[in-house]
């Protein structure tokens, strides 16, 4: 159960933050994601999401070999969603080009890699649901 897994998640690009070249994200909920022979489930109640690696690193694509764009931090749970503050690095020129891309509403989500930190519990038919540690946000 210590694999890498993603998921995708929605920008928020109307509230986009010109000044702190900034975006309100969800990172993440608890909709479900077939993983062929289960539901997954990614718990979001307090103690289901281990946030010890915030602020996470705000990456493209999933492709850890370049440079961070940027950071997720301010992560909070908030009804069922975890949340965070998108920041892009001034000094990186393509994380300025992939803020225009949001602002534009060219690039419109972010994914979420993450580990799974324990085997599911039952929640539901063919659902186990997960306690869960972020390890990047990526925009695709």
């Amino acid at each position: 159960m210590h694999q890498n897994l993603i998921r995708s998640a929605e920008l928020i690009g109307v509230d986009c933050n010109p000044a702190e070249l900034s975006v309100p994200v969800v990172i993440s909920t608890e909709t479900p994601v077939d993983r062929g022979s289960y539901l997954e489930v990614l718990g979001h109640a307090d103690g289901d999401v281990d946030l010890s690696r915030a602020p996470l690193p705000l990456i493209e694509s999933h492709d850890s070999s370049m440079l961070n764009i940027g950071t997720v931090e301010d992560l909070r749970l908030d009804n069922g969603k975890l949340r965070g503050t998108a920041r892009f690095a001034r000094s990186i020129p393509r994380a300025l080009e992939v803020y225009q891309a949001i602002v534009d509403g060219i690039v419109r989500h972010v994914s979420v890699g993450y580990r799974l930190l324990d085997d599911g519990q039952p929640a539901g038919p063919y659902t186990l649901r997960f306690k869960w540690a972020p390890h990047e946000v990526s925009a695709v």
